[in-house]
């Protein structure tokens, strides 16, 4: 996975409010020499959009599908708490990417809210699939025994979720809250 977070930079001080990988790899370092490299910001999912405004953001890159002839790009599969924040940034930065798919719905900017184009085609990221152990099998029988049919459900990635996924077959009419749609949740569908 690529990213511009370097454990040597000094002007970039990353806020993040839901670490990766990559932000744990940051501050485990940092805490081995007493350095504090990444600032974790807890919150729920659903305060993003109100919590970005009331911090205020200077610049917000996004990567985005092309422009349509109306002159809007969609914000693809950052349709999430992205497009309050890039409507609310001082400076909209678009990453143009033509393997972005196009998605409908209140998902997308004007060229004119835009400060700033980058073309960039790459892949998008993608999760790994994690195969599941023995032990995620044992945490989701506890898990899938609290499940009652009829249930929303919150799945997230891992081997966990992927077992509770798999466990939840024979539940009756199970609904689904998700920011992302993982292979098990999928299969689960």
């Amino acid at each position: 996975m690529m990213t511009i977070l370097k454990y040597e930079m000094d002007v970039i001080k990353p806020h993040p409010f839901f670490p990766t990988i990559i932000e744990r790899e940051l501050a485990r370092r940092g805490l081995g020499e007493s350095r504090r490299v990444l600032f974790y910001m807890p919150s729920n999912f659903s305060s993003m959009p109100r919590i970005l405004d009331e911090i205020g953001i200077d610049a917000f890159v996004v990567m985005v599908a092309p422009m349509d002839k109306g002159g809007f790009f969609s914000c693809g599969t950052n349709d999430d708490y992205t497009i309050s924040t890039a409507r609310n940034a001082k400076r909209l930065i678009l990453e143009v990417n033509p393997r972005m798919p196009r998605v409908f719905g209140d998902s997308s900017v004007h060229i004119s809210e835009v400060a700033a184009i980058v073309e960039h085609e790459s892949v998008l990221t993608e999760l790994p699939f994690r195969p599941v152990s023995d032990l995620d099998r044992a945490i989701s029988k506890y898990i899938v025994e609290l499940v009652l049919d009829h249930a929303t459900l919150q799945i997230g990635v891992g081997g966990v979720p992927n077992a509770v996924c798999s466990a939840l077959t024979n539940h009756k009419d199970p609904g689904l809250h998700t920011e992302l749609m993982t292979t098990s949740v999928a299969a689960l569908i």
